[in-house]
């Protein structure tokens, strides 16, 4: 087996050293210019994987703000709420009255905001969310009403009790499970995205260095064939195998000699043995009779 890859191995480096030079040049381009491409291809790819999951990403970092600020209004409504029916002056309860209004608008414009934003699996949860919101939405309103038309003790005695607290806890459990599905998703794109951002970059790195070496070892194995040929020097050339055979000189001149089957029509026919010296420019320079 060692054997015969060593020799597949020195075929394909004879069959490699006989391409021409213009023709080894063209295979270093092409392989750097392939290089490129696959590299541009998985930028490409990257880019657009990595925005698609950055978009994502967003969208459930959206959900997350809507949940906590579900919960920060809800604890605002809660303490205003108290203020009501802790105070025996019309004008504090009104305060505080106007308070409260004014963040279950906000409450209710924040669950109607998120709705559009919740992911398919969490729209049952957000279901029972939205129906508690609406919920606490009434019952504080009702607060309000009681505090500002009735009175005081009223207005105690709806809002101190252990159904309001059932209620909000209700809601506040129902955020939260909300949240944490949020901040779980959220964890898991985080990670996906590093992760894939590092694979994408080994991915590219070792694209390049394989196309690196690549060219590289194209460029020794092309210019290491005319250094394994060694320096021109007197040896036998066989031109056109029949007719002529020749010697290159150290002096870059190539001595061809005239085989008995050259043609009848050429000036040296019939001289065996006339050698016909030939210089760098590949012309004919003398022919003499050995």
């Amino acid at each position: 087996m060692k054997y015969r890859m060593g020799a597949e191995l020195k075929e394909w480096r004879q069959k490699l050293r006989r391409l021409p030079v213009l023709g080894s040049v063209y295979a270093i381009i092409a392989a750097l210019g392939l290089v490129v491409l696959i590299v541009g291809v998985i930028g490409v790819a990257a880019v657009y994987t990595t925005n698609k999951h950055v978009r994502e990403l967003e969208e459930v970092a959206n959900r997350a703000f809507f949940a906590e600020h579900a919960n920060s209004l809800i604890y605002a409504v809660v303490m205003d709420s108290r203020g009501i029916y802790m105070s025996a002056d019309a004008a504090d309860r009104a305060s505080y009255g106007a308070g409260v209004m004014k963040f279950l608008a906000e409450l209710d414009a924040n669950m109607t905001a998120w709705k559009q934003y919740v992911a398919p699996d969490d729209r049952n949860d957000f279901a029972r969310a939205q129906a508690r919101a609406q919920e606490f939405i009434r019952f504080r309103t009702e607060l309000v009403r009681l505090g500002n038309e009735v009175g005081q003790g009223a207005a105690r005695e709806w809002g101190d009790n252990d159904a309001n607290r059932t209620n909000r806890e209700a809601l506040n459990r129902e955020i939260d499970l909300l949240a944490k599905a949020n901040y779980a998703e959220l964890a898991r794109l985080r990670a996906w995205i590093n992760e894939y951002s590092i694979w994408q970059f080994m991915l590219a790195a070792a694209t390049m260095a394989g196309g690196i070496l690549l060219a590289v070892l194209l460029i020794v194995l092309t210019f290491g064939r005319y250094r394994e040929w060694g320096p021109l020097s007197a040896r036998e050339v066989h031109a056109v195998p029949g007719r002529y055979a020749g010697t290159v000189m150290s002096d870059h001149r190539v001595i061809f000699y005239l085989t008995p089957a050259v043609p009848t029509d050429c000036a040296c026919a019939g001289v065996p043995g006339a050698a016909l010296d030939v210089g760098e420019d590949s012309t004919p320079a003398r022919a003499a009779a050995s």
